[in-house]
């Protein structure tokens, strides 16, 4: 019958988009190499930092060498690796060889077991937003006095902040010119 298979008779996986396709060869071609450098049999890559400090570079002593610089590190499920573009550059670096396994050096393992985000093979995050103040100045404010009628004492509105939030390179340039 179409759709029955005989027991122990498995087909590969199957996947819905490319980028999961990608992904999954990525990570099996990550494993295998990692197996042949490491020379544990069966060893798997860990995208987590935590994991991959612990269960990578200290316990294997192999780290990953070429992970791009502009592309935060973590696991290739997350939100920042999802899209078919950087999951493409991933395994184009992987394929090319610019991306790969290398043994640790004795130095860069006791740095690594001092302060274990100095071995993280990329970024771990963008940076941190700008502080622009509270979003609600010049804006109006809830006031729940009321008069004796039961009205709302309301006050003059004000149509928001009357500039803009952040400075231009322009607008400054201008007005030191000035």
């Amino acid at each position: 019958m179409p759709g029955f298979r005989a027991v122990g008779d498995t087909i590969g996986p199957t996947y819905k988009r490319l980028a999961f396709a990608q992904r999954g060869y990525l990570r099996l071609s990550a494993n295998t190499a990692l197996s042949e450098v490491s020379g544990v049999s069966g060893s798997k890559m860990r995208w987590e930092l935590l994991e991959y400090v612990l269960y990578v570079y200290l316990k294997l002593r192999v780290q990953l060498v070429g992970w791009p610089g502009d592309l935060v590190f973590t696991n290739l499920s997350n939100p920042p690796l999802t899209g078919l573009g950087c999951i493409s550059r991933l395994v184009a670096l992987w394929d090319s060889g610019a991306m790969h396994f290398a043994p640790v050096t004795d130095a860069e393992y006791r740095a690594a077991l001092e302060d274990p985000y100095s071995c993280a093979p990329g970024p771990l995050h963008r940076g941190f937003p700008e502080n622009l103040g509270r979003c609600d100045i010049k804006k109006r404010k809830y006031r729940p006095k009321t008069d004796p009628l039961g009205l709302r004492v309301g006050r003059y509105i004000r149509n928001g902040p009357k500039s803009a939030r952040v400075v231009s390179e322009t607008a400054a340039d201008g007005a030191e010119g000035e």
